[in-house]
C-alpha cells in the first residue's frame, strides 16, 4: 500500500497533494479527531484517507478489512512528517492507538477535471 508522507497538516495543501496523485480534482475536508483505541470507518466513496499525527506522543493506526477484521497495514507517526495520505479502499477500517486526526478526501465529478 502506497503511503504519502508530508509535513503539512493544512487541509488545503493535503487536498492539492491528493489531486496531484489522482490527476483529478478532489474534495476539501476537515480534520476529525479519533481517540485512542477508537475504530473509524471512512465512507465507501473515500479515495484518500489523510491521517494527521498531531501530538508528539507515539501513535500508530492499523488498517483492517471490514468483512473479516483481517489486518492489512499499519501506519505510524514520524517526527519529521506529521501527515500520511493513504490511497483508500472501500471495505476497510482503521483503529488508532494513540490519538490522531483523519480527513476523508473524495474525487469530484469528472466534469471538474482541471487541476
Amino acid at each position: 500500500m502506497k503511503k504519502i508522507r508530508t509535513k503539512t497538516s493544512s487541509p488545503e495543501k493535503v487536498r492539492k497533494r491528493c489531486e496531484k496523485e489522482a490527476q483529478r480534482r478532489c474534495s476539501s475536508f476537515e480534520w476529525l479527531p479519533v481517540e485512542d483505541l477508537a475504530v473509524y470507518t471512512p465512507d465507501s466513496d473515500t479515495q484518500f484517507l489523510a491521517v494527521n499525527f498531531h501530538s508528539s506522543d507515539p501513535t500508530i493506526v492499523y488498517i483492517h478489512e471490514l468483512a473479516e477484521s483481517k489486518f492489512v497495514e499499519s501506519v505510524g507517526s514520524d517526527r519529521e512528517e506529521h501527515t500520511v495520505i493513504i490511497p483508500w479502499k472501500a471495505g476497510q477500517f482503521l483503529k488508532c492507538y494513540g490519538s490522531c486526526q483523519v480527513g476523508e478526501v473524495k474525487l469530484l465529478p469528472s466534469e471538474s477535471t482541471s487541476v
